[in-house]
């Protein structure tokens, strides 16, 4: 029972800062015929403080747990939830509400209740202004919802670099000291930070993530630090900061080389003292909080360039880790192209068995310069263009992937010009004739020529790839 109310605060934490929402509070049950009770509450007026009026705590929960997922609103929901945002905590009309009920199997133990001016965050929501209902998911068991993410996928891999990557977490766990990922695009980062977080004593409070290049300077120095009301133009409220927000928890800065030489200054002086102090606000906070940062450079390298503070450098390197590239450990590619098909077939509902040999042996051939979220982005699209039942077949398989260049050893060297082209070709025959599981047909419409030209090029009816002959000044016979 104490995990699900170390969770269940968490999650509520995480509601309240990713909808952007004004108040909010936690209502959770003592067994399974208890009384209700304020949990937490956020931004909640003074006078409702200690227990609900059971009218509105009676409404809250018949609604949210009746319909069996969120209750949300914005600008109509007067007429769907009239009692709820007509009312209002307190008695003030906002721009949406927000009711999500938990879960623990099937029973209901808590209620999450939250509104605000405006509409919530919600990247699958429509952008009709009348929208009655959002898509928010319940949060059952502590899963995933559309805005709260809670705990971590699996670091999947069964090579030696894996291995290494998961020790290392392991131990950085163990600690509070700054975190500093580096890797290419895609390999991974914030899924490593996530599994630090919840593998540490940090675990039940609250994991926020931020991308430093997704937003100019200004701009992020309020997301992280906060503002006060009339701070600057637009700074309509009081608005607290993702620092403030994740006090206790753990902070996910990801691209931290990108930061201006100005932000970089003010994260110092954050890692150092441990205090903030909101745009325009003249009190300083003190919080306790772990910061893990990420970056697609090498961080030593941007320092010696002149372009990254050696001060921060030094506080953030305290425990480095790297994420080595897909094409690091092409003999991961099966595991994870497994794992990313069972996904995403049982999320679209198809019977999806499997790869091909084929199939399998063109995906660990393949470079993905864009790592593990270029692979899962290729099966998401087999995924979706199957017809579902039986195997993922090569001839499915991207164009970009099938049609790979040659080998950096097939490039250059002292052959001929012929030879070369004839190496060329016999490479890329191959390769084709690979992807379409060796239906010759398929292969010939997808190179472009007839069928009776590819079996001239192969050399009848089996066998591997041979030219015949050459045309004149040195062209293959088609």
């Amino acid at each position: 029972m104490e995990d699900h109310i170390g969770l269940a605060h968490s999650m509520f934490r995480s509601f309240i800062a990713l909808t952007g929402a004004r108040c909010g509070m936690l209502l959770l049950r003592a067994g399974s015929g208890g009384e209700w009770r304020i949990a937490a509450e956020d931004g909640m007026p003074k006078d409702r403080s200690g227990d609900v009026s059971a009218d509105f705590c009676a409404e809250v929960i018949s609604r949210a747990g009746r319909i069996g997922s969120a209750v949300a609103g914005c600008d109509t929901a007067r007429r769907v939830e009239p009692m709820l945002y007509e009312g209002g905590i307190g008695g003030r009309q906002r721009g949406f509400m927000l009711c999500v009920p938990l879960r623990v199997g099937e029973r209901l133990v808590g209620v999450i209740y939250a509104d605000g001016e405006g509409r919530p965050l919600s990247p699958e929501a429509p952008a009709s202004a009348g929208q009655d209902q959002l898509p928010f998911t319940a949060l059952t068991n502590g899963a995933e919802s559309d805005q709260v993410r809670w705990g971590t996928r699996e670091i999947l891999g069964s090579t030696d670099a894996i291995h290494g990557v998961r020790r290392l977490v392991e131990k950085a766990a163990r600690g509070s000291s700054t975190i500093l990922i580096e890797g290419e695009t895609g390999t991974g980062k914030e899924l490593v930070a996530q599994a630090i977080h919840s593998r540490s004593a940090r675990h039940r409070k609250i994991f926020l993530a931020q991308n430093c290049a997704a937003m100019p300077d200004g701009l992020l120095e309020s997301e992280l630090f906060g503002h006060c009301r009339g701070a600057f133009t637009g700074a309509l409220a009081e608005r607290r900061g993702l620092f403030e927000v994740a006090n206790g928890g753990t902070v996910f800065l990801d691209e931290i080389a990108d930061c201006t030489p100005a932000m970089q200054a003010k994260l110092l002086r954050v890692l150092e003292s441990g205090v903030i102090r909101p745009i325009g606000g003249t009190r300083e906070l003190k919080i306790d909080m772990r910061v893990i940062v990420a970056t697609n450079r090498t961080l030593e390298d941007e320092v010696r360039r002149g372009r990254f503070r050696r001060d921060l450098y030094y506080r953030l390197s305290v425990f480095p880790i790297r994420m080595p590239a897909l094409r690091e450990r092409p003999e991961d590619i099966p595991l994870l192209a497994k794992h990313f098909l069972a996904t995403h077939a049982g999320r679209m509902r198809r019977g999806i068995r499997g790869f091909t040999a084929g199939a399998m042996e063109v995906l660990k051939s393949y470079e993905f310069k864009g790592n593990v979220r270029e692979l899962e982005n290729e099966i998401e699209r087999l995924v979706a263009m199957h017809e579902g039942g039986g195997m993922i077949e090569a001839g499915e398989l991207s164009r970009k992937i099938t049609c790979r260049p040659l080998k950096p050893g097939h490039r250059g060297g002292e052959a001929p010009l012929r030879e070369a082209l004839r190496e060329f070709e016999r490479e890329f025959i191959k390769a084709n004739l690979d992807s379409c599981g060796g239906n010759k047909t398929r292969a010939a419409k997808r190179l472009g020529i007839s069928r009776y030209g590819l079996y001239k090029k192969i050399g009848g009816r089996g066998g591997e790839p041979e030219l015949l002959a050459d045309g004149p000044e040195g062209h293959c016979v088609l």
